[in-house]
């Protein structure tokens, strides 16, 4: 036989053995170790009993759940579990926005939702409406989040101050301090909500560069949990449990709205009816 192909033979069985092994190794540490931020509504926060919650890490818990493993969380500030998954502590984030530098020290499942970002303001500023008027004003941003990202890759302002959280970043900005905060536009707008923040609000501007295809994030090299992950999510897009969990954490204030509305139409149509009839009745007894 070809030397060369002698080669070729063992080289594929020594790498479909690598990759058997390393979902072996996947599948017998049941319960993988990850970590959320507390603050980024809906997507990771903390429950009442102090335990990781939102919308990514159910979903992490059902993906993973979906291939017979199970998952622990801790809460910290993002720029230490990020760290913690380079470093080898944790095994997977629930929550990574797809970056060309991420990409370059993470291992990132397919994305499952994409957002925008977007510019905060205090009410009554109309001296910022796009990312030019950026130039030169104070922006704050969390440290290491696709928003710093964004900002100094597109030189946005010569001005930038990291914060460890969002909660931080609004309360400042809300008490006077920053010109401006460039977040993901849904997290922000849920976060100064339950932070009871009046005063600041997104200005209508989509941040086209700031597009944030989130996905799970397993260490560099990593490939036997990756592809767990991405099994795991395929399953849970299928047989609709991403769906009921994006109804829960997303359109849940909206099923409400329609609910009003309905009721309101139901009301409103019986009133006319009522109106119509006895308007009836008059004219024919007139």
């Amino acid at each position: 036989m070809n030397k060369k192909l002698i080669v070729f033979i063992v080289a594929i069985f020594v790498t479909a053995g690598v990759g058997f092994f390393q979902s072996a190794e996947a599948q017998e540490n049941t319960i993988i170790k990850s970590a959320s931020e507390p603050d980024y509504p809906p997507f990771c926060i903390v429950d009442k009993n102090g335990q990781a919650d939102g919308f990514s890490v159910e979903l992490l818990k059902a993906t993973l759940k979906a291939v017979n493993l199970d998952v622990s969380f801790y809460t910290a500030p993002w720029n230490q579990i990020k760290q913690d998954l380079a470093d080898g502590k944790i095994q997977v984030l629930p929550l990574v926005g797809k970056t060309p530098e991420r990409e370059l020290v993470y291992d990132l499942t397919e994305s499952y939702l994409t957002f925008y970002g977007a510019i905060f303001v205090r009410t009554g500023d109309t001296s910022i409406k796009t990312d030019k008027d950026l130039a030169g004003k104070e922006i704050a941003v969390l440290k290491g989040d696709n928003a710093e990202d964004y900002v100094r890759r597109e030189n946005i302002s010569s001005r930038i101050v990291t914060a460890e959280t969002y909660k931080e970043a609004f309360t400042q900005l809300s008490e006077g301090k920053y010109d401006a905060v460039v977040a993901q536009q849904r997290m922000g707008t849920n976060l100064i909500k339950t932070l009871g923040i009046k005063n600041v609000v997104a200005v209508d501007y989509r941040l086209d560069k700031f597009k944030q295809e989130f996905t799970f994030a397993v260490k560099k090299g990593d490939t036997g949990l990756l592809a767990e992950l991405d099994k795991g999510l395929a399953i849970v897009k299928i047989n609709g449990t991403f769906d009921k969990l994006y109804q829960k954490w997303f359109a849940e204030s909206g099923a409400k709205l329609n609910y009003l509305l309905i009721i309101l139409l139901i009301v409103l149509t019986f009133i006319a009816t009522i109106s119509v009839s006895a308007y009836l009745i008059r004219k024919k007894y007139k």
